[in-house]
């Protein structure tokens, strides 16, 4: 009886072992703790910034578009690149737009006269290419656009003073288009197409179409912002 006494108390003064982690244990404790730096601690994303110039081909689509033959036309502009992942970027981009067509004039003059449209555009585009590390990109792209009408004229006469004529004064597009970049320079080349008629007065829809050959330059790298 003695004994047995004596060997609970020595257990109970004795320093109870300390629970050892194992080892798959340790890992997933380190792998946890890894992650939630990561997570707390974003990659960071440089937006730069671009010259936009471009040659426009522009005529008209639609019911009302019958007679009407292509024009040329200047895009100027800028645009920026904000990175979301690797290969996905938001493109906004601001710009001055030429668009039109000749067409049969109705001023009394016999044969084709100027449609000269001309355009603030703003659009927000999604980009998707290879990551901006790569010596070549190429790059695809697609949104919307809203433009304000600046001025509107037909054979130099303005459209405000042409009967039958009610323009729009503002304009909604798709555009959609690719380049390839290499250093800061891109070529490439879009096209866009008017969602609403020019003329609102007109029994048939008259719709710009305009397909572009664009040269771009980055010229400016902005300060970093969060990307996942």
């Amino acid at each position: 009886m003695r004994s047995l006494r004596k060997l609970l108390a020595l257990s109970a003064l004795s320093p109870r072992p300390r629970c050892r982690p194992g080892r798959p244990l340790g890992a997933i404790r380190v792998f946890l703790l890894a992650t939630a730096v990561a997570a707390a601690k974003p990659l960071a994303a440089q937006t730069s910034f671009s010259a936009v110039a471009g040659l426009n081909r522009t005529s008209f689509s639609g019911p009302g578009s019958a007679g009407a033959s292509a024009r040329n036309g200047l895009l100027v502009g800028v645009a920026a690149e904000t990175p979301v992942t690797r290969v996905l970027s938001v493109r906004p981009e601001l710009h001055v737009s030429m668009k039109g067509a000749r067409v049969l004039s109705w001023l009394g003059a016999r044969g084709y006269g100027a449609f000269s449209l001309v355009y603030a555009q703003a659009s927000l585009l999604g980009q998707i290419g290879t990551p901006p590390s790569a010596t070549v990109r190429p790059l695809f792209y697609g949104g919307m656009s809203v433009g304000v009408a600046l001025s509107c004229s037909l054979a130099e006469r303005d459209c405000r003073d042409l009967d039958g004529f009610d323009g729009q004064s503002a304009d909604v597009s798709i555009v959609w288009g690719g380049e390839v970049e290499f250093s800061r320079a891109a070529v490439g080349i879009r096209y866009e197409s008017g969602l609403g008629s020019v003329n609102a007065q007109a029994p048939n829809a008259l719709n710009n179409a305009v397909w572009s050959v664009t040269a771009r330059y980055v010229v400016a790298v902005g300060g970093s912002s969060p990307a996942s």
